[in-house]
């Protein structure tokens, strides 16, 4: 059997070759490194080139398009620009950084590279810490506007598990029929299996053991998971979503 279990979220965007990628995506980042010093992962800088219409409404932002902002520090600037001691409550989150200088800020909660946040609901920020940005494969940290902005918890161990998640939940079209629309337009076969998912799995003998799952953004339970593999033979991707133990496969292909 020709079945590829070990895809990346660069080679998964790349099966799909004829979909136009984001224009001067690599211009952008390396100014992008120009004007904050920094080196950006490489992992991260082949995504962000590899990417296309399908993550249109995913869950990572376009770099190929200007921001406000890239960095929390950035973000706090702005939110305080407009604030002072006299006119913010002592225990409003951002009074801590009003009396600080920004070189003490690190006392108060790390710099972080802003990647992405929830499409919908703008509620759910994620992102890498600044010093980890030398990291060849980062773990990214997630904040809830419910939280003080203080408060960033470990999402995942690793950039690379948050990519290959961001597309499994867009192409699944988790909250979004955007991929599926953007496939169909570039004439890709997009069939949904509900009810035949182990027929599905004898059918291509794909080895569910040897699938590696990923904990979806949108998971309702803790078993809740995503997967993919790929029939280079056959040419078509499948995408797994097991959530509360019912299996969904979705079918790509030319």
């Amino acid at each position: 059997m020709n079945i590829n279990y070990k895809l990346s979220a660069v080679d998964v965007l790349d099966i799909f070759y004829n979909i136009p990628k984001k224009k001067h995506m690599n211009e952008k980042l390396k100014l992008i490194e120009e004007n904050y010093n920094i080196v950006l992962p490489s992992i991260f800088k082949k995504f962000m080139c590899s990417s296309n219409g399908i993550l249109e409404t995913a869950d990572i932002w376009d770099y190929s398009e200007e921001s406000p902002f890239y960095f929390l520090y950035e973000w706090i600037k702005i939110t305080i620009s407009e604030l002072t001691k006299e006119n913010t409550e002592i225990d409003n989150e951002y009074f801590p950084f009003i009396e600080s200088p920004v070189s003490e800020w690190q006392n108060l909660v790390d710099d972080y590279m802003m990647i992405g946040n929830d499409y919908a609901g703008c509620i759910v920020y994620f992102g890498i810490r600044k010093k980890d940005l030398n990291m060849e494969n980062p773990p990214v940290y997630m904040y809830h506007e419910a939280n003080n902005i203080t408060d960033w918890k470990l999402l995942y161990n690793s950039l690379s598990e948050y990519l290959s998640v961001v597309v499994c939940d867009a192409v699944s079209c988790e909250c979004y029929h955007t991929a599926r629309r953007v496939l169909k337009d570039y004439g890709w076969n997009y069939d949904i299996h509900k009810t035949n998912s182990e027929e599905i799995i004898s059918k291509y003998g794909i080895v569910p053991d040897n699938l590696k799952k990923f904990s979806s953004m949108y998971r309702t339970s803790n078993n809740d998971w995503v997967s993919w593999c790929y029939d280079s033979e056959k040419k078509v991707l499948f995408i797994f979503q097991n959530k509360e133990n019912n299996m969904i496969i979705y079918t790509i292909y030319k």
